[in-house]
């Protein structure tokens, strides 16, 4: 679900992403090894992922805060079968 948030710079390796329920993503490293920490109270906050670049932490975590379902009006949804989702 798409929701407002804001991006922090604290200082080189650390930066905050936060929504209006307080921190959501933590990043922290330096070049070519960088960690999103999810911290969002309703995620397995144990889970690390690595990436190279800040950009490329800042992609992964816009897509999970600004993904959107939508069906356009008019349009049918299309569905699947649950198995196919792992």
């Amino acid at each position: 679900m798409a929701e407002d948030f804001t991006v922090i710079w604290r200082n080189p390796g650390h930066w905050d992403i936060g929504t209006l329920k307080g921190r959501a993503f933590a990043i922290r490293g330096g070049p070519g090894k960088y960690y999103i920490r999810d911290e969002r109270p309703d995620k397995n906050r144990s889970e690390m992922r690595e990436f190279k670049t800040v950009e490329a932490c800042m992609a992964y975590i816009c897509d999970e805060l600004m993904f959107e379902h939508i069906v356009a009006k008019g349009q049918k949804p299309i569905t699947i079968e649950s198995w196919n989702v792992v």
